[in-house]
């Protein structure tokens, strides 16, 4: 088992090493996007020559990194061997709970995958087309090397793209089974991460660490955003599982003289494996979706204010705090090998990234909302109870001032992402800061635990537990009778089954034209009516049937005409944008 850690990290030295020596050309091929290398006329982009040379740069810094940094990780982790470790609650029996665990976790896993399959076939919604149309289809170095519109969440979207090629072909159950998968992990990895927390300074007024697992896998199954997030094809659901498992092993480093089973006298772990596969997961996490990094930035301050607070001359919080700092290095190092293909065309495109047209989604609109809502685990009215528990919870770090690292290490991110969105003008969804999920269980199940453990002393535990019931119960409601995303497939099959075959079809909303997606499948030609149906009066010929994303974002124009000279034939309810998700089916008037 030792040698585990020292093989993998050669393995990836030797692998960057390799990919740091492949000629520059046959890179850039290999990540040139073969539709736009068509468009521009060339077989090789410019941009992916550029991309080819800055990979091999970085590739070549990730192969130094991975030699290097975690033989320093290894020495710091040898000074703090000495250190006083934090006490296990060895006066608890180890062997009953931990069978427990195993089966709450059992059937916590059970229960999410019947909740997550039962959406599993839903339509697509906008972005999981886009990013089929545009990356998943084109094979691995389009994904790796491109991006051109933001629907790519590379790591994610490379998996779909394998998915695709291992099944021969595509529908919604295959293009999403990576994100069921991590959906479902990182039910796992949520209670592993409370277990840790409550570990982390034990003692005999600490909540039990079983009971916290168990309350965090049920939350973790049951949360309305991780199953939906679960079954979208879309990096949201890996973003929460690389977040829960981050700040797992980092508590579980920062606590390195606790035996792996102090029970029965087992010998200490050592921590700098541990801090390597931390910089891997992290690196995967910023693979998946950028706004991740907030989380180790947040892991820094943490240790930053760790270091600050400590006593004098403590030798383990400097020494934990640098071994942190060499991670989070390993992690930027071996993030920016992956992403260098990509980042010249990603920096092309960056002001993209600024909110300049009025009518991106702030801070101060329901977006925000949605981001204070999902720390209750709903972004709905559903989130209130789940609220209140993470309140609870808080309110408790007078009297359990150990909860106090592990909540700042798994929510810090957090705030430091609404920050820099706030400071840089820039903009974001409710669904970026997922990656707050698993601390926001861990607060939730914390809370659960203290008033479980007030209702005992009152004798009132079994109102508590019919309360935490009824929220399991609104949570299941909301997972079941939430209408698809984006409803475009019954659209386009409502439309199939009363449109003529000759009949001309138009689709109006963002810039991609998705509804043709399903139009192929269905035989149908979907022209393009353009953002918000402004080509429409320009169409030839003039379409006869018009379907309608996002409506409240319809041009002025185009409504109008809708108003005037069209019928609306039917609607399908869908919940992206909070109140935009509906899909319209229009007919044309006869004269």
């Amino acid at each position: 088992m030792r040698w585990i850690a020292p093989s993998l990290c050669g393995l990836l030295a030797l692998t960057f090493t390799a990919l740091a020596a492949t000629p520059t050309i046959a890179l850039a091929r290999f990540f040139t996007h073969p539709l736009l290398a068509e468009r521009a006329g060339v077989e090789i982009r410019a941009v992916s020559f550029e991309g080819a040379a800055l990979f091999r740069l970085a590739c070549a810094l990730a192969a130094l990194a991975w030699i290097v940094l975690p033989w320093t990780l290894a020495q710091c982790a040898a000074s703090q061997r000495g250190a006083e470790a934090p006490p296990l609650p060895s006066a608890r029996p180890a062997s009953a709970p931990m069978r427990g665990w195993r089966l709450a976790l059992l059937a916590a896993v059970a229960v999410g995958l019947a909740l997550r399959f039962m959406r599993l076939g839903e339509s697509f919604w906008f972005d999981e087309i886009s990013a089929l149309l545009d990356y998943a289809q084109y094979g691995s170095g389009a994904i790796l090397g491109t991006y051109f519109v933001q629907s790519n969440h590379v790591l994610h979207t490379l998996l779909s793209g394998w998915m695709i090629e291992l099944a021969g072909g595509v529908n919604e159950a295959i293009l999403r089974i990576p994100a069921l998968f991590a959906g479902i992990a990182a039910i796992g990895a949520v209670s592993w991460l409370a277990r840790e927390a409550t570990l982390w300074r034990s003692d005999d007024e600490s909540p039990s660490p079983w009971l916290v697992a168990w309350l965090s896998s049920a939350a973790a199954a049951l949360s309305p955003i991780l199953v939906l997030e679960s079954v979208e094809a879309r990096g949201y659901s890996m973003m929460v599982l690389f977040a829960a498992l981050a700040s797992a092993l980092l508590l579980r480093a920062w606590r390195p003289g606790a035996a792996r089973g102090a029970a029965r006298g087992a010998a200490p772990l050592s921590a700098w494996p541990l801090y390597s596969l931390y910089a891997i997961v992290c690196a995967l996490g910023v693979w998946t979706h950028l706004a991740f990094v907030a989380l180790p930035a947040g892991h820094a301050l943490v240790a930053i204010a760790r270091i600050a607070t400590c006593r004098e001359g403590s030798r383990t919080a400097l020494a934990t705090g640098l071994a942190l700092a060499l991670a989070l290095a390993l992690a930027a190092v071996t993030a920016f090998a992956v992403l260098a293909p990509l980042l010249p065309e990603l920096l092309s495109i960056r002001s993209e990234f600024s909110a300049l047209d009025g009518n991106e989604p702030r801070l101060i609109s329901l977006e925000g909302l949605r981001i204070a809502l999902s720390l209750g685990q709903s972004w709905w009215w559903d989130a209130l109870p789940g609220l209140a528990l993470v309140a609870i919870a808080f309110a408790g770090l007078r009297r359990h001032s150990a909860r106090r690292v592990p909540l700042a290490v798994s929510l810090a991110g957090l705030p430091l992402l609404v920050a820099f969105v706030a400071i840089s003008g820039s903009w974001m969804y409710a669904r970026f800061a997922v990656f707050a999920l698993p601390g926001a269980i861990l607060a939730l199940a914390l809370g659960a635990s203290d008033l479980l453990e007030a209702s005992r002393r009152r004798g009132a535990t079994r109102l508590v537990a019919v309360g935490l019931g009824a929220l399991a119960a609104m949570w299941i409601t909301t997972a079941l009778l939430l209408p698809p995303k984006q409803p475009i497939r019954d659209a386009v099959e409502y439309l199939d089954a009363r449109a003529q075959v000759a009949a001309t079809i138009a689709s109006a909303g963002l810039p991609d034209n998705v509804a043709a997606y399903y139009g192929v499948l269905a035989e149908r030609e979907i022209a393009d009516a353009g953002v918000g149906g402004r080509d429409l009066a320009s169409l030839t010929p003039s379409p006869q049937w018009l379907i309608v994303l996002y409506p409240r974002s319809l041009d002025p124009e185009c409504a109008t005409t809708l108003s005037r000279e069209w019928t609306l034939e039917a609607s399908f309810d869908g919940w992206v944008d909070w109140d935009n998700g509906a899909v319209l089916v229009y007919r044309k008037n006869t004269p």
